[in-house]
């Protein structure tokens, strides 16, 4: 495979049937991208929180709007359900235990 008049090039040890696939429109279907670019806050953060795993660490830079959000566009709305599903459920799960440990400390402290 000759490409731009070179017989050693990148794409020669690449299978024909992976550049075929690859470029292909169900290969973009969904598109992401991030806004902007953050990195002395988003790096602060994670040096302060280094002991809590990564994607809980990611999960909580973009709900508070610290790590710029993603931009996507997608022919289903179902990528647009899944983030919200996951952004729900750690609110949910961080105040369900909020509150639980609210009121254990009440039940623990009073006599």
């Amino acid at each position: 495979m000759e490409i731009f008049g070179t017989e050693i090039h990148t794409a020669n040890s690449v299978a024909p049937e992976l550049i075929n696939n690859y470029f292909s429109k169900p290969a973009f279907e969904v598109i992401r991208m991030t806004l902007g670019n953050n990195v002395f806050t988003v790096d602060s953060v994670n040096q302060k929180l280094n002991k809590i795993p990564r994607n809980i660490r990611q999960l909580y830079l973009l709900t508070m709007k610290k790590q710029p959000q993603w931009v996507y566009h997608s022919s289903e709305n179902k990528i647009n359900y899944y983030f919200k599903l996951i952004k729900y459920t750690f609110f949910t799960f961080i105040s369900s235990w909020f509150i639980l440990n609210i009121f254990l400390i009440y039940r623990l402290t009073k006599f």
